[in-house]
């Protein structure tokens, strides 16, 4: 399964990858929004994992245009985000989001959700 992942802050973004990688996934790692919509180009994820806050593009814009974009409506997505609020979980339902992940998460609970999108 090929996972973008977006997310700024560089410890979590390796761990996570890390976590990813050793379990079978293939996976693209960017900072930010921007870096996210620019991977689309050329790497065709099966499924993207964002963070909420970030510079530039944040993870609600950045979903907003990939579903705009041809197959993007069809694209699982996966919200990464700090703040466990019912706003959050409210724009994760306004964005058609599969699945919300609030952090800290360990790397099981990052895997079984993982698996639920069918790996």
């Amino acid at each position: 399964m090929r996972v973008l992942l977006a997310e700024d802050h560089d410890v979590l973004r390796q761990v996570f990858a890390l976590v990813l990688k050793r379990n079978g996934f293939e996976v693209r790692e960017v900072s930010n929004g921007r870096e996210a919509l620019d991977s689309l180009v050329d790497f065709h994820p099966d499924v993207v994992l964002t963070d909420i806050m970030m510079p530039e593009i944040d993870g609600i814009e950045f979903i907003h245009r990939l579903r705009a974009m041809p197959g993007g409506a069809e694209m699982p997505v996966v919200i990464m985000t700090a703040a466990a609020t019912h706003e959050a979980r409210s724009d994760a339902d306004r964005v058609g989001a599969v699945d919300v992940l609030v952090k800290p998460f360990d790397s099981q609970t990052l895997l079984d959700r993982m698996s639920n999108l069918g790996h």
